[in-house]
């Protein structure tokens, strides 16, 4: 069985108007964070979500909008510090492609990949310690993002898929969302 570097959770899709209206307004403060513009979310915002609020019980995190602009490539590489994240897409116009290359060692010139191909307002858990590359077409590319208090060597991809998805209070919540 192979296992993919992402797994689509199967909770109540997450449409929240809120963040298109930050995502357009100018009053909306963007910063760099690891080559990407940036815009910090209040927790109180998706905590009125009951996936978002349990799991932030169970695993704290912080929130933000990630901007990629338009004819960007963001290359291959692994997070420094994020051994997981949850990642939506927020912007479906475009043309992007997130590519992951499990079997990627330094800067082979040929390898394979696989794509994360998002659906709209799907949740899903990323694996932030697998080779991975984003390239982004004719609209800016913007990604609701979760980075959690705990680093990679304290949550894995493997820890927090389980703990979603293995029987604890999480497995409620996803049977009950949908």
């Amino acid at each position: 069985m192979v296992v993919l570097p992402y797994h689509e959770l199967k909770v109540k899709d997450y449409n929240e108007p809120e963040l298109e209206r930050i995502i357009a307004s100018s009053q909306t403060e963007w910063f760099n964070y690891h080559n990407f513009l940036t815009a910090s979310l209040p927790l109180d915002l998706l905590r009125k979500d009951e996936f978002y609020n349990q799991l932030y019980n169970q695993y704290p995190y912080q929130a933000g909008i990630i901007k990629l602009p338009k004819y960007t490539c963001y290359n291959w590489h692994k997070d420094d510090t994020r051994g997981v994240c949850i990642n939506m897409l927020l912007s479906f116009k475009g043309k992007g492609h997130c590519l992951f290359s499990p079997d990627r060692i330094g800067s082979l010139d040929s390898h394979g990949f696989i794509e994360l191909k998002y659906k709209p307002y799907k949740r899903y858990i990323f694996n932030n310690q697998v080779e991975h590359m984003v390239v982004n077409f004719e609209e800016d590319r913007y990604v609701l993002t979760l980075e959690f208090m705990d680093n990679k060597y304290k949550l894995s991809f493997e820890n927090l898929l389980a703990g979603i998805t293995n029987g604890n209070y999480m497995d409620q919540i996803a049977e009950t969302s949908i």
